[in-house]
């Protein structure tokens, strides 16, 4: 093992308590880590840009897209569209201006507004969170593809989604044994296992 490993890979280790399994991270942004026959492999993680389906950041830049839409009359207006505009006082012009700066934790900011009225059966909310559903399906089938027979959601947004996703999705989703530094202990005593065997030869 290196001695290096990312919080996501650690807490992969920490999840399955070294075991073979995989972790998939919805928060602001999102990454799959599976960790089989000793290898990991990640799955997206890439960045707001051109990656993190089914994060918070994704699901939220739709949902203001949405609003801007509705308010130009080009979708149709809802609850949840237009509590999005008050929040920018009805104005594109302001919406705009925020849009040129915002950074993945901005628009991320607006996911809790979507399920919020997700509850209330707003038609644009579980549309959008569907959707997003829909693109953290397709992670979990590429990890699974990769090894991965047991998958612990974790981040802000795997409860809040968990519900959404298909019946057959479901299949293998266990709850984390445990967290990064629970992987970190295991990757470090691993570590001086095999230095130990080493130095004995």
């Amino acid at each position: 093992f290196r001695s290096v490993r990312s919080d996501a890979e650690t807490a992969c280790l920490g999840a399955h308590g070294g075991a073979d399994g995989g972790v998939l991270i919805l928060g602001t942004g999102s990454q799959g880590v599976v960790f089989f026959n000793g290898t990991f492999h990640t799955v997206a993680g890439w960045g707001f840009a051109l990656s993190d389906d089914g994060s918070g950041a994704i699901l939220g830049r739709a949902a203001v897209r949405r609003a801007f839409l509705a308010h130009d009359g080009i979708e149709p207006a809802t609850p949840l569209t237009a509590a999005i505009m008050r929040s920018f006082n009805l104005d594109l012009s302001i919406m705009l201006d925020w849009a040129a700066t915002a950074t993945p934790r901005d628009w991320a900011a607006f996911a809790k507004m979507v399920f919020q009225h997700a509850r209330e059966d707003d038609a644009t909310a579980v549309e959008l969170i569907r959707e997003s559903a829909c693109r953290t399906e397709r992670m979990l089938d590429r990890m699974r593809e990769l090894g991965a027979g047991r998958v612990a959601l974790m981040g802000g947004l795997a409860d809040p989604i968990r519900s959404y996703l298909s019946p057959q999705s479901h299949a293998g989703l266990v709850p984390p044994q445990g967290g990064a530094l629970d992987g970190a202990i295991w990757l470090a005593r691993q570590s001086a296992s095999l230095q130990a065997a080493q130095s004995g030869r």
